[in-house]
Protein backbone atom coordinates (compact mmCIF):
# COMPACT_ATOMS: atom_id res chain seq x y z
CA UNK A 1 0.00 0.00 0.00
CA UNK A 2 1.06 3.99 -0.44
CA UNK A 3 1.83 5.01 3.32
CA UNK A 4 -0.36 7.87 4.01
CA UNK A 5 3.09 9.73 4.76
CA UNK A 6 3.01 10.37 0.99
CA UNK A 7 3.21 13.91 -0.04
CA UNK A 8 -0.38 15.28 -1.56
CA UNK A 9 1.67 15.73 -4.81
CA UNK A 10 2.61 12.22 -4.93
CA UNK A 11 -1.04 11.08 -4.76
CA UNK A 12 -1.33 12.74 -8.19
CA UNK A 13 0.81 10.49 -9.56
CA UNK A 14 -1.70 8.07 -10.56
CA UNK A 15 -2.53 8.61 -14.18
CA UNK A 16 -5.10 7.02 -16.77
CA UNK A 17 -5.42 3.37 -17.51
CA UNK A 18 -6.05 2.12 -21.01
CA UNK A 19 -7.78 -1.22 -21.63
CA UNK A 20 -6.08 -3.88 -20.73
CA UNK A 21 -6.93 -6.92 -22.93
CA UNK A 22 -10.25 -9.11 -22.27
CA UNK A 23 -11.97 -6.45 -21.64
CA UNK A 24 -12.44 -2.67 -19.81
CA UNK A 25 -11.50 -4.33 -16.60
CA UNK A 26 -8.51 -4.60 -17.23
CA UNK A 27 -6.50 -1.38 -16.59
CA UNK A 28 -2.52 -0.20 -16.82
CA UNK A 29 -0.81 2.96 -16.31
CA UNK A 30 0.83 4.48 -18.57
CA UNK A 31 3.88 6.20 -18.39
CA UNK A 32 3.81 8.69 -21.12
CA UNK A 33 3.55 12.09 -21.72
CA UNK A 34 1.21 13.92 -20.30
CA UNK A 35 1.40 11.33 -17.40
CA UNK A 36 4.68 12.33 -15.77
CA UNK A 37 4.94 11.42 -11.88
CA UNK A 38 4.75 14.44 -9.80
CA UNK A 39 7.15 13.37 -7.17
CA UNK A 40 8.08 15.12 -3.83
CA UNK A 41 11.64 16.80 -3.69
CA UNK A 42 12.81 14.43 -1.30
CA UNK A 43 10.86 11.10 -1.35
CA UNK A 44 11.56 8.02 -3.20
CA UNK A 45 9.13 5.47 -3.63
CA UNK A 46 8.26 4.01 0.09
CA UNK A 47 5.30 2.06 0.75
CA UNK A 48 3.88 0.07 3.91
CA UNK A 49 1.59 -2.80 4.29
CA UNK A 50 -1.76 -2.00 5.52
CA UNK A 51 -4.99 -3.89 5.32
CA UNK A 52 -7.56 -0.87 6.99
CA UNK A 53 -6.45 1.70 4.00
CA UNK A 54 -9.92 2.80 1.96
CA UNK A 55 -8.98 5.93 0.33
CA UNK A 56 -5.56 5.07 -1.27
CA UNK A 57 -3.38 2.01 -2.63
CA UNK A 58 -2.79 -0.86 -3.91
CA UNK A 59 -4.39 -4.02 -2.80
CA UNK A 60 -2.55 -7.12 -3.96
CA UNK A 61 -4.96 -10.86 -4.00
CA UNK A 62 -4.82 -14.50 -5.39
CA UNK A 63 -7.21 -14.53 -8.69
CA UNK A 64 -6.41 -17.06 -11.39
CA UNK A 65 -5.30 -14.10 -13.87
CA UNK A 66 -3.01 -12.38 -13.93
CA UNK A 67 -3.48 -8.28 -14.47
CA UNK A 68 -4.06 -4.88 -12.59
CA UNK A 69 -7.09 -3.05 -12.56
CA UNK A 70 -8.37 0.21 -11.20
CA UNK A 71 -11.30 1.04 -9.02
CA UNK A 72 -14.45 2.59 -11.03
CA UNK A 73 -15.02 5.09 -8.35
CA UNK A 74 -11.71 5.80 -6.87
CA UNK A 75 -8.74 6.35 -9.57
CA UNK A 76 -5.99 6.13 -6.12
CA UNK A 77 -6.99 2.61 -5.64
CA UNK A 78 -5.58 -0.34 -7.85
CA UNK A 79 -5.96 -4.06 -7.71
CA UNK A 80 -3.38 -6.43 -8.76
CA UNK A 81 -4.73 -9.67 -8.96
CA UNK A 82 -1.97 -12.43 -8.50
CA UNK A 83 -2.42 -16.24 -10.31
CA UNK A 84 -1.13 -19.15 -12.13
CA UNK A 85 -1.08 -17.21 -15.12
CA UNK A 86 1.17 -15.07 -14.04
CA UNK A 87 3.75 -17.63 -14.53
CA UNK A 88 6.39 -16.51 -11.44
CA UNK A 89 7.99 -13.94 -9.80
CA UNK A 90 8.16 -11.83 -13.27
CA UNK A 91 4.90 -11.81 -13.99
CA UNK A 92 3.88 -10.74 -10.34
CA UNK A 93 6.82 -8.00 -11.08
CA UNK A 94 5.33 -7.08 -14.74
CA UNK A 95 2.14 -6.27 -12.89
CA UNK A 96 3.63 -4.09 -10.48
CA UNK A 97 5.57 -2.60 -13.08
CA UNK A 98 1.89 -0.85 -14.89
CA UNK A 99 0.80 0.74 -11.28
CA UNK A 100 4.18 2.22 -11.16
CA UNK A 101 3.99 3.12 -14.85
CA UNK A 102 5.88 1.22 -17.31
CA UNK A 103 4.10 0.22 -20.34
CA UNK A 104 4.64 -2.97 -22.38
CA UNK A 105 8.49 -2.47 -24.16
CA UNK A 106 6.70 -3.78 -27.63
CA UNK A 107 4.45 -0.66 -27.72
CA UNK A 108 7.64 1.34 -27.81
CA UNK A 109 7.83 3.53 -31.20
CA UNK A 110 10.61 2.22 -32.31
CA UNK A 111 10.38 -1.89 -31.93
CA UNK A 112 10.00 -2.59 -35.29
CA UNK A 113 14.18 -1.79 -35.12
CA UNK A 114 14.24 -4.68 -32.71
CA UNK A 115 11.03 -7.33 -33.59
CA UNK A 116 8.73 -8.64 -35.90
CA UNK A 117 5.70 -8.54 -35.14
CA UNK A 118 3.52 -11.45 -36.23
CA UNK A 119 0.10 -9.98 -37.11
CA UNK A 120 -1.81 -13.43 -37.81
CA UNK A 121 -1.28 -14.76 -33.92
CA UNK A 122 -1.96 -11.39 -32.16
CA UNK A 123 -5.53 -11.08 -33.33
CA UNK A 124 -6.70 -11.52 -30.06
CA UNK A 125 -4.69 -9.65 -27.96
CA UNK A 126 -3.69 -6.85 -30.69
CA UNK A 127 -4.11 -3.98 -28.05
CA UNK A 128 -1.20 -5.12 -26.28
CA UNK A 129 1.02 -4.15 -29.52
CA UNK A 130 -0.41 -0.81 -30.17
CA UNK A 131 2.70 1.69 -31.07
CA UNK A 132 3.28 4.51 -28.97
CA UNK A 133 3.52 7.75 -30.89
CA UNK A 134 7.30 9.88 -30.06
CA UNK A 135 5.15 12.35 -28.53
CA UNK A 136 4.03 10.06 -25.73
CA UNK A 137 6.61 7.41 -25.11
CA UNK A 138 8.48 8.29 -21.83
CA UNK A 139 11.88 6.11 -21.50
CA UNK A 140 14.51 8.79 -20.37
CA UNK A 141 17.22 8.18 -23.18
CA UNK A 142 17.28 4.27 -22.12
CA UNK A 143 17.49 2.14 -25.66
CA UNK A 144 14.79 -0.79 -26.08
CA UNK A 145 15.92 -3.93 -24.41
CA UNK A 146 14.49 -7.19 -24.80
CA UNK A 147 15.00 -8.04 -21.77
CA UNK A 148 12.91 -6.29 -19.76
CA UNK A 149 10.18 -7.81 -17.41
CA UNK A 150 7.65 -5.77 -19.76
CA UNK A 151 8.93 -7.34 -22.49
CA UNK A 152 5.86 -9.83 -23.94
CA UNK A 153 7.49 -13.34 -24.65
CA UNK A 154 7.48 -15.07 -27.41
CA UNK A 155 5.11 -18.21 -27.81
CA UNK A 156 7.82 -21.24 -28.83
CA UNK A 157 5.92 -22.98 -31.71
CA UNK A 158 3.56 -19.95 -32.81
CA UNK A 159 5.77 -16.86 -31.84
CA UNK A 160 3.59 -13.62 -31.91
CA UNK A 161 7.41 -11.99 -31.98
CA UNK A 162 10.58 -12.53 -33.75
CA UNK A 163 13.74 -10.58 -32.41
CA UNK A 164 15.52 -9.22 -35.34
CA UNK A 165 18.59 -10.38 -33.63
CA UNK A 166 17.66 -14.08 -33.54
CA UNK A 167 19.60 -14.54 -30.47
CA UNK A 168 17.49 -12.73 -28.04
CA UNK A 169 14.62 -14.68 -29.51
CA UNK A 170 15.18 -16.53 -25.76
CA UNK A 171 15.31 -13.51 -23.86
CA UNK A 172 12.11 -11.86 -24.79
CA UNK A 173 9.34 -12.85 -21.60
CA UNK A 174 12.44 -12.49 -18.83
CA UNK A 175 11.52 -13.37 -15.31
CA UNK A 176 14.22 -10.54 -14.49
CA UNK A 177 13.22 -6.56 -13.51
CA UNK A 178 16.19 -5.26 -15.85
CA UNK A 179 18.47 -2.90 -15.13
CA UNK A 180 16.59 -0.38 -18.14
CA UNK A 181 13.52 -1.01 -15.48
CA UNK A 182 14.99 -0.08 -12.97
CA UNK A 183 16.63 3.33 -14.08
CA UNK A 184 13.23 4.65 -15.86
CA UNK A 185 11.11 3.78 -12.53
CA UNK A 186 14.24 5.68 -10.35
CA UNK A 187 14.02 8.42 -13.00
CA UNK A 188 10.36 8.70 -13.24
CA UNK A 189 10.35 9.27 -9.65
CA UNK A 190 13.14 11.23 -9.09
CA UNK A 191 14.18 8.46 -5.53
CA UNK A 192 17.56 9.50 -6.01
CA UNK A 193 16.53 13.01 -4.69
CA UNK A 194 16.41 11.23 -1.14
CA UNK A 195 20.60 11.08 -1.30
CA UNK A 196 20.42 15.10 -2.13
CA UNK A 197 22.89 15.74 1.19
CA UNK A 198 25.21 12.87 -0.08
CA UNK A 199 27.42 13.73 -3.71
CA UNK A 200 26.49 10.64 -6.04
CA UNK A 201 29.41 7.91 -6.42
CA UNK A 202 31.32 7.87 -9.36
CA UNK A 203 29.48 4.68 -10.57
CA UNK A 204 31.15 2.91 -13.66
CA UNK A 205 29.60 0.40 -16.80
CA UNK A 206 26.24 3.00 -16.68
CA UNK A 207 25.49 2.01 -12.71
CA UNK A 208 23.54 5.02 -11.16
CA UNK A 209 23.09 6.00 -7.12
CA UNK A 210 21.33 3.61 -4.76
CA UNK A 211 18.51 5.57 -3.27
CA UNK A 212 18.58 3.37 -0.34
CA UNK A 213 22.37 2.84 -0.04
CA UNK A 214 23.61 6.55 -1.19
CA UNK A 215 27.33 5.30 -1.35
CA UNK A 216 26.65 2.57 -3.54
CA UNK A 217 25.59 2.26 -7.12
CA UNK A 218 22.89 -0.11 -8.59
CA UNK A 219 24.47 -1.89 -11.77
CA UNK A 220 23.36 -3.41 -14.90
CA UNK A 221 23.55 -7.04 -14.45
CA UNK A 222 26.95 -8.60 -14.43
CA UNK A 223 28.27 -6.15 -12.27
CA UNK A 224 28.93 -5.72 -8.45
CA UNK A 225 30.53 -3.94 -6.19
CA UNK A 226 30.41 -0.61 -4.43
CA UNK A 227 30.91 1.44 -7.89
CA UNK A 228 29.79 -1.59 -10.39
CA UNK A 229 33.25 -2.05 -12.01
CA UNK A 230 33.91 -5.57 -10.07
CA UNK A 231 32.29 -8.63 -10.73
CA UNK A 232 29.33 -9.36 -8.38
CA UNK A 233 29.91 -11.27 -5.16
CA UNK A 234 28.48 -14.79 -6.41
CA UNK A 235 29.90 -17.93 -7.41
CA UNK A 236 32.05 -17.81 -10.60
CA UNK A 237 35.47 -16.80 -11.35
CA UNK A 238 37.27 -14.24 -13.48
CA UNK A 239 39.08 -15.67 -16.53
CA UNK A 240 41.95 -14.00 -18.61
CA UNK A 241 41.43 -14.45 -21.93
CA UNK A 242 45.44 -14.53 -23.90
CA UNK A 243 45.69 -13.23 -27.31
CA UNK A 244 45.45 -16.70 -29.46
CA UNK A 245 44.24 -18.06 -32.61
CA UNK A 246 43.01 -21.11 -30.87
CA UNK A 247 39.78 -21.43 -28.87
CA UNK A 248 40.06 -22.67 -24.93
CA UNK A 249 37.37 -24.62 -23.49
CA UNK A 250 35.44 -24.36 -20.51
CA UNK A 251 32.42 -25.97 -18.72
CA UNK A 252 29.84 -24.07 -16.99
CA UNK A 253 26.83 -25.25 -14.93
CA UNK A 254 23.36 -23.40 -13.39
CA UNK A 255 23.71 -23.03 -9.80
CA UNK A 256 22.16 -25.81 -7.39
CA UNK A 257 18.46 -24.60 -6.88
CA UNK A 258 16.41 -25.96 -3.71
CA UNK A 259 12.95 -25.15 -6.26
CA UNK A 260 12.29 -22.32 -3.32
CA UNK A 261 11.55 -20.85 -6.85
CA UNK A 262 14.06 -18.01 -5.85
CA UNK A 263 17.21 -17.82 -7.90
CA UNK A 264 20.82 -18.68 -7.46
CA UNK A 265 23.22 -17.09 -9.44
CA UNK A 266 26.90 -17.56 -10.68
CA UNK A 267 28.56 -14.76 -12.75
CA UNK A 268 31.92 -15.38 -14.76
CA UNK A 269 34.17 -12.35 -16.24
CA UNK A 270 35.82 -13.79 -19.98
CA UNK A 271 38.27 -10.89 -19.50
CA UNK A 272 41.38 -10.29 -22.09
CA UNK A 273 44.75 -9.95 -21.01
CA UNK A 274 46.02 -6.67 -22.89
CA UNK A 275 44.24 -4.01 -24.16
CA UNK A 276 43.74 -3.55 -28.35
CA UNK A 277 41.92 -7.11 -27.95
CA UNK A 278 38.08 -8.11 -28.40
CA UNK A 279 36.96 -11.07 -27.24
CA UNK A 280 34.83 -13.99 -28.89
CA UNK A 281 32.72 -16.37 -27.18
CA UNK A 282 31.07 -19.75 -28.46
CA UNK A 283 28.38 -21.70 -27.23
CA UNK A 284 28.74 -25.14 -28.64
CA UNK A 285 25.99 -26.97 -26.64
CA UNK A 286 23.80 -27.31 -23.40
CA UNK A 287 23.77 -30.78 -21.68
CA UNK A 288 20.58 -30.92 -19.97
CA UNK A 289 18.61 -28.03 -21.84
CA UNK A 290 14.76 -27.38 -21.99
CA UNK A 291 12.84 -28.65 -24.60
CA UNK A 292 11.35 -26.41 -26.95
CA UNK A 293 8.14 -25.71 -25.35
CA UNK A 294 9.65 -24.68 -22.02
CA UNK A 295 12.22 -22.51 -23.20
CA UNK A 296 9.88 -19.57 -23.18
CA UNK A 297 11.79 -16.51 -21.43
CA UNK A 298 14.08 -19.49 -20.21
CA UNK A 299 12.42 -18.75 -17.17
CA UNK A 300 13.84 -21.90 -15.47
CA UNK A 301 17.27 -21.43 -15.46
CA UNK A 302 19.78 -20.38 -18.20
CA UNK A 303 22.94 -18.63 -19.42
CA UNK A 304 23.36 -15.22 -20.19
CA UNK A 305 26.06 -14.08 -22.22
CA UNK A 306 27.19 -10.17 -22.67
CA UNK A 307 28.51 -9.13 -25.71
CA UNK A 308 26.23 -6.50 -26.70
CA UNK A 309 28.08 -3.23 -26.78
CA UNK A 310 25.51 -1.30 -24.34
CA UNK A 311 26.16 -3.40 -21.45
CA UNK A 312 22.98 -1.40 -20.03
CA UNK A 313 20.88 -4.08 -21.63
CA UNK A 314 20.34 -7.83 -21.20
CA UNK A 315 22.35 -9.83 -22.27
CA UNK A 316 21.48 -13.34 -24.79
CA UNK A 317 19.60 -15.90 -23.03
CA UNK A 318 19.65 -19.46 -24.04
CA UNK A 319 17.98 -22.42 -22.34
CA UNK A 320 17.15 -24.78 -24.78
CA UNK A 321 18.70 -28.33 -26.10
CA UNK A 322 19.29 -27.59 -29.42
CA UNK A 323 21.56 -25.11 -29.56
CA UNK A 324 24.50 -25.65 -31.05
CA UNK A 325 27.68 -23.58 -31.73
CA UNK A 326 26.88 -19.93 -31.63
CA UNK A 327 29.61 -17.54 -32.03
CA UNK A 328 29.32 -13.74 -30.35
CA UNK A 329 31.38 -11.40 -30.83
CA UNK A 330 32.22 -8.87 -28.24
CA UNK A 331 34.47 -5.21 -29.05
CA UNK A 332 34.29 -5.05 -25.62
CA UNK A 333 38.04 -6.35 -23.33
CA UNK A 334 35.66 -8.98 -21.13
CA UNK A 335 31.99 -10.63 -21.21
CA UNK A 336 29.80 -11.37 -18.20
CA UNK A 337 28.39 -14.60 -18.33
CA UNK A 338 25.92 -15.25 -16.05
CA UNK A 339 24.54 -18.56 -15.25
CA UNK A 340 20.78 -19.15 -12.89
CA UNK A 341 18.47 -21.51 -12.40
CA UNK A 342 15.36 -21.38 -9.89
CA UNK A 343 14.08 -25.05 -10.30
CA UNK A 344 16.43 -28.03 -9.86
CA UNK A 345 17.72 -27.54 -13.59
CA UNK A 346 20.88 -29.05 -13.92
CA UNK A 347 22.34 -27.82 -17.27
CA UNK A 348 26.09 -27.67 -18.18
CA UNK A 349 27.32 -24.98 -21.28
CA UNK A 350 29.96 -26.11 -23.19
CA UNK A 351 31.91 -23.07 -24.32
CA UNK A 352 34.44 -21.95 -25.82
CA UNK A 353 36.43 -18.24 -26.04
CA UNK A 354 40.05 -16.63 -27.64
CA UNK A 355 40.65 -12.83 -27.41
CA UNK A 356 41.60 -11.59 -30.83
CA UNK A 357 43.23 -8.18 -32.23
CA UNK A 358 40.69 -5.51 -32.40
CA UNK A 359 38.51 -5.53 -35.66
CA UNK A 360 39.17 -8.79 -36.49
CA UNK A 361 36.00 -10.24 -35.00
CA UNK A 362 32.70 -10.40 -37.21
CA UNK A 363 29.58 -9.20 -36.42
CA UNK A 364 26.65 -11.33 -33.94
CA UNK A 365 24.07 -12.63 -36.46
CA UNK A 366 21.14 -10.58 -37.01
CA UNK A 367 18.31 -11.20 -39.60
Amino acid sequence: MYDDSFSSKLDRTIGDFNAEKDGPKRRKRQMRRGHYAVHSTTTPIYYSFDTSVATKGIFVSYAGDCYTERDKENDQIFYILLGEACTGVGGMAHEIGHVLGLDHIQNRPDRDQYIFVNETTIKAFEQQFVQMKEEEEVNYGMPYDLGSVMQYPADALYPSMIARDENYQRTMGSPFISFTDKFIVNKHYNCSESCHVIPPPKCQNHGFQDPKNCERCICPSGYGGQLCKDKPDDCGEIIEAQMSDRWTAIKLSTPDSDNSGKYNICTTWIQAASNNTEIQVKLVDIAGGLNLTDTVGCDMGGIEIKTIDDQRLTGYRFCTNVVKDIQLNSKLIFVPIITYAKNATSMTFTLQYRAVPTNKGLNNKAI
